[in-house]
């Protein structure tokens, strides 16, 4: 009779567990907010004239580049002299550089970088001048290393 119950018991433990048991819920990425805003490290004051883009389609209106490595640093990264040119530690850190053509002696007005899920965003956001010069602007930041995905967002 004890084993009986105990079976009964056993059984019973079993089938409730089995049937309470909820199924493990993934959480979604909520793609709609403003993500969070990442940690950024100044490459040279933002709008400087020591650092520009070299070695890119100078006819392209927007070239924006993912710098993961010191030869493609040195490739792309032009410095107005070498004792200038800022270290990075590409083991650790990720340069996100670009260039815009702007048709009226136009500026970077301010710039962020944003996490939405596994999605980097970087957002330029440019101001213009009072003079109808065309001038070549260039933005750069850099971003702790990462594997997620790396998006610009650039407003002329």
């Amino acid at each position: 009779m004890k084993t009986i119950l105990k079976l009964l018991i056993v059984c019973g433990i079993i089938v409730l567990t089995a049937f309470s048991c909820e199924k493990e819920q993934s959480n979604p990425c909520n793609e709609t907010g403003d993500g969070t805003t990442m940690e950024t490290f100044d490459f040279f004051d933002i709008n400087t004239p020591y650092a520009w883009l070299q070695n890119v389609d100078e006819n392209e209106t927007i070239v924006n580049l993912i710098i993961q490595n010191q030869q493609n640093y040195e490739k792309y990264v032009g410095i107005r002299s070498d004792t200038l040119r800022p270290e990075i530690d590409f083991e650790k850190f990720v340069l996100l550089a670009g260039r815009a053509i702007h048709n009226t002696c136009g500026h970077v007005k301010n710039q962020n970088v944003k996490q939405k899920c596994n999605t980097y965003y970087y957002t330029v956001n440019f101001e213009g001048g009072v003079c109808g010069a065309i001038v070549k602007v260039n933005y750069f930041v850099i971003v702790k290393n990462t594997n997620s995905k790396i998006e610009f967002s650039i407003s002329l």
